[in-house]
């Protein structure tokens, strides 16, 4: 790593857009055309956030430092401040889930562990009408768990929850809560100490945890600790602060609502990389094909042509020999399209995943990509949607 810290937003930025062209073949309902869109939206985010891991890993990164949370983010909520985050307001991220590294380490465990407890302690004090700790108390908390260790951050909170009690049957009765919790946490927190030491020997990367919750949960925030700054950077936050939009933010252009349905969406390259681009590939084998097929239909044509003596028989030859090379011109544009995008997913390196060095790493990314894809495929087919490579191009270049 550099002394800089890492954000994914500066490759982003450098990328040009892509506006993606998707119809209906068959009819369906208002309903079902916004629950696509909603579909579709989630899948490119995910896509976004796993190219942006692989570019973390390709700029060094360490694994335990890539932090995913257990709940999805609120799509309703503005999160302008979600940018780069110090510990002392890392109560933003607190609010919405419990971290999990990419690569377990003992600080990164210890940091869920002892959130866990300022939870409980809470939970614990309301119990018997206490004052609770405001998070903003959190981050000196989570710097002890993180820089000396879980047990030291629990008992200066232990004894911060109890300065204010009164010696007697309710100070004994918190005390004891407090520490029948913290032995329970103790031993769960012990027991995933022993499980990822075990788990270096045979694999590395334990990354369960991390690619479950990927899978499951909807709208997954992620972001690098960054441990020179003690900053947090959240990944594709362009996507979640409706502040921090740009160029890679998916943004729908339009919606046609004659039935079939034609969509425009505008989004990062990854929609094409890590999304339709095994499909776009199979359009291109598919409209070579066509080509070649059209280009001997009109040698046919011409021969016939030739041989024809009939005017009005020659003349509709020529207007369907016409309409083929209409055809034929429409095509090539489609594959010009496709050419670019080709050129511009090479050119900017859009899909930083196939560039990832550790091949363990790799597959479990390219195996929650694989994911993603899988249910992008299966709302497409269930809706009949196809993409129409004559509006799909690059908007622009930089």
């Amino acid at each position: 790593m550099t002394n800089k810290i890492f954000d994914d937003l500066v490759l982003k930025e450098k990328l040009g857009k892509i506006t993606l062209n998707l119809r209906t073949k068959k009819d369906i309902t208002s309903w079902q055309a916004n629950r696509f869109i909603a579909d579709l939206q989630i899948f490119y985010y995910k896509t976004e956030i796993l190219n942006s891991i692989a570019n973390a890993l390709n700029e060094g990164v360490k694994p335990e430092n890539i932090i995913i949370l257990d709940h999805s983010f609120n799509i309703s909520r503005i999160y302008s401040k979600i940018h780069q985050i110090s510990l002392k307001n890392i109560a933003i991220l607190y609010s919405i889930g419990l971290p999990y590294a990419l690569n377990p380490s003992e600080r990164s465990i210890a940091m869920r562990y002892i959130l866990r407890y300022f939870r409980a302690t809470n939970t614990i004090l309301r119990k018997y009408k206490q004052d609770v700790h405001y998070v903003d108390e959190l981050a000196f908390y989570v710097e002890a768990a993180c820089k000396e260790s879980l047990e030291t951050a629990v008992e200066i909170l232990k004894s911060k929850s109890l300065e204010e009690i009164e010696l007697g049957k309710t100070y004994e009765s918190v005390k004891s809560d407090l520490d029948k919790k913290y032995s329970s946490l103790r031993n769960d927190f012990e027991k995933e100490l022993n499980l990822i030491q075990k788990k270096e020997g045979e694999n590395q990367y334990n990354s369960q945890n991390f690619c479950k919750i990927f899978n499951t949960i909807k709208r997954p925030v992620v972001f690098v600790f960054d441990e020179s700054f003690s900053v947090c950077r959240v990944l594709c936050r362009n996507q979640i602060s409706k502040n921090l939009a740009n160029g890679s933010t998916f943004n729908i252009k339009s919606i046609s609502h004659n039935s079939p349905f034609d969509f425009l969406i505008s989004a990062g390259g990854p929609i094409i990389s890590g999304l339709i681009n095994t499909e776009m590939k199979v359009k291109e084998h598919q409209l070579e094909m066509e080509i070649k097929e059209m280009q001997k239909q009109s040698l046919e044509l011409e021969l016939e042509i030739k041989k024809t003596e009939l005017e009005n028989k020659r003349l509709e030859l020529e207007e369907k020999k016409r309409r083929l090379e209409n055809k034929q011109k429409e095509i090539k544009e489609e594959q010009q399209n496709i050419t670019n995008i080709n050129i511009y997913l090479t050119k900017n390196d859009a899909y930083q995943i196939e560039s990832i060095t550790n091949q363990n790493l790799k597959s479990k990314i390219n195996n929650m990509q694989s994911m993603v894809v899988q249910k992008y495929q299966n709302v497409k087919k269930a809706n009949g949607i196809y993409i129409d490579y004559s509006r799909t191009k690059i908007d622009y270049l930089v």
